[in-house]
């Protein structure tokens, strides 16, 4: 039976450093944003549906202002009706990590309010209203505070987690009470509430570079049901790693390497044919390598379908192939047992080998500071 599951919560890295006070400011500028936009659409988003009417009024184009002023002026409404699901005071969670994602690049703007209330600043604009409505002084700083926040080039989004072992600090995301039990929840991987927690209370687990990584590895499709043979350990953390911040779990690492990994790190015969869809030809001396000094373990190597020598690790006794896709998408065989132990030393001795290895860490260690 599952003891605790695990929710995320999308955000700005920025949001979270905010005093209290300066959060406090931004927030207010959010709510007189929105309440001096609302009177301005108030009468289309009343209505149902407010798409066409709003179309009638400003004669929009939403193939020109697109999809996000619709989603700005649901948030909008649902605020303004004081719908549960955008109550503030409790937090938007869900149990996926690529949903968890998308809000975290929605983030930039301040969450969902911040989001409604610049987009409608953007329709405002793109529409030509400022001098029909002529907003005053506070509402012009307002909009400058949101903008300056919303197009700054310091947005961090980040996934925050938060590890639970019981529902009674959950709602339905519509602020309801909640109707499932744990063990339905812990199997519900798409499912969406609200948290009673401060966010303090969770933890980062992503900085941008590896938000975004670990977006590209979830939403990628593959041609087993998992990412790499073992990832039962994903969660798995490292030891302090100074060489590699923010690359605490084999997920992550993994996340990250098939951002990295490339032609000229893979084994030389292998070079000629590798191509970007299956980035992890050729890849597995020198990603073993990585895997081992930052989990420790043991090095391993067989020989597969066709005679070639593959190296993977095993950790805590379990076998963990990071590279193991490249035999997957061709259905070759791959057995772990029998097995040869190779000594990490021994993989460092060929001269190629320790060159690819070098390249590949400063891939990761560029990747994640560019």
């Amino acid at each position: 039976m599952t003891t605790s599951i695990f929710l995320y919560h999308g955000t700005d890295e920025r949001l979270l450093k905010m005093s209290l006070e300066e959060h406090k400011e931004y927030f207010k500028a959010i709510n007189i944003v929105l309440d001096f936009l609302w009177k301005i659409f108030e009468k289309e988003l009343n209505c149902d549906p407010f798409t066409e009417s709003l179309y009638q009024s400003y004669n929009v184009k939403f193939d020109d202002i697109g999809h996000h002023l619709i989603n700005a002026a649901i948030i909008a409404r649902g605020f303004k009706k004081n719908n549960k699901l955008f109550e503030y005071g409790s937090i938007y969670v869900t149990r996926s990590l690529v949903k968890a994602s998308g809000f975290a690049r929605d983030a930039f703007a301040g969450g969902e309010r911040g989001y409604a209330a610049y987009y409608l600043i953007k329709a405002f604009e793109t529409l030509n209203l400022s001098e029909k409505f002529n907003p005053d002084c506070d509402v012009c700083k307002a909009i400058s505070k949101i903008q300056k926040f919303a197009e700054s080039e310091k947005a961090q989004p980040v996934i925050v987690s938060f590890e639970i072992t019981s529902t009674d600090c959950l709602k339905e995301e519509d602020g309801k009470a909640l109707k499932e039990n744990f063990e339905y929840i812990s199997k519900a991987e798409d499912g969406n509430f609200r948290i009673n927690k401060d966010i303090s209370e969770g933890k980062i687990i992503g900085s941008p570079k590896i938000c975004s990584a670990l977006q590209k590895a979830l939403s990628k499709e593959r041609c087993r049901d998992y990412w790499y043979y073992g990832e039962e350990l994903d969660e798995l953390e490292c030891e302090e790693n100074h060489q590699f911040p923010g690359i605490d779990t084999l997920g992550k690492l993994f996340a990250v390497l098939e951002c990295c990994w490339c032609r000229e790190t893979a084994y030389p015969s292998c070079q000629s044919d590798w191509v970007p869809n299956d980035p992890s030809y050729g890849q597995c001396a020198v990603t073993s390598m990585i895997v081992h000094d930052l989990f420790g373990g043991t090095i391993h190597k067989i020989r597969v379908e066709g005679g070639g020598t593959h190296y993977f690790n095993k950790i805590n006794g379990e076998y963990v192939d990071l590279t193991r896709e490249q035999f997957d998408l061709y259905d070759i065989p791959v057995e772990y047992e029998p097995n040869a132990e190779v000594p990490r030393e021994y993989c460092g001795i060929n001269k190629d080998t320790l060159e690819r290895f070098s390249l590949l860490q400063k891939k990761i260690m560029e990747f994640l500071t560019d």
